[in-house]
């Protein structure tokens, strides 16, 4: 077999079966093709292992980092790295993965929601994106209510208590309906304050 490398015919020395002196003769490439890449990873050539596409014995070495570069995220989460899997630019699968924390560390928001989790998302201080994901309790519980507002969901506001931010959104019959009738005078509509049936403060208000 050494000679036979010697002589560069490293395709009838891997038909031999000799692969390990066919590693030691520095052909990968044909020897990727062969088929074995057990002993491939062994002689240390993750680039061209990668190329031949065995990314799970790649990941079984332990170089995640070349094997981001070999752009098979979904293997590289299951070997369960995913901060090298994150700096691989590939937050869909790393969602999926299930590591929220690092994943909103990057800023991704937008993919973050989508994977379900409001409650770190909150945390992370993006409250326009949370509201975009139509999850209001939590973004209420995150406690900023002008952007919540916004949002354009009066209903849950109300609920959540805050009447004052509620009437300076411009909803009066929504506000007169959760029963605050004091606040809403204060907010200057007294037709609809008096449809509210509440004639005492009304007046009040009038004088």
């Amino acid at each position: 077999m050494k000679d036979c490398l010697q002589g560069d015919n490293m395709k009838d020395c891997l038909q031999a079966g000799n692969m390990k002196d066919c590693l030691q003769g520095g052909n990968m490439k044909d020897c990727l093709q062969a088929g074995n890449m057990k002993d491939c990873l062994q002689a240390g050539n993750m680039k061209d292992c990668l190329q031949g596409g065995n990314m799970k014995d790649c990941l079984q070495r332990g170089n995640m980092k070349d094997c981001l570069q070999g752009g098979n995220m979904e293997d590289c989460l299951q070997a369960g790295n995913m901060k090298d899997c994150l700096q691989g630019g590939n937050m869909k699968d790393s969602l999926q993965g299930g590591n929220m924390k690092d994943c909103l560390q990057k800023g991704n928001m937008k993919d973050c929601l989508q994977a379900g989790n409001m409650k770190d998302c909150l945390q992370a201080g993006n409250m326009k994106d949370c509201l975009q994901a139509g999850n209001m309790k939590d973004c209420l519980q995150g406690g900023n209510m002008k952007d919540y507002l916004q949002g354009g969901n009066m209903k849950d506001c109300l609920q959540a208590g805050n009447m004052k931010d509620c009437l300076q959104a411009g909803n009066m019959k929504d506000c007169l309906q959760a029963g605050n009738m004091k606040d809403c005078l204060q907010g200057g509509n007294m037709k609809d304050c008096l449809q509210g049936g509440n004639m005492e403060d009304c007046l009040q208000q009038e004088t």
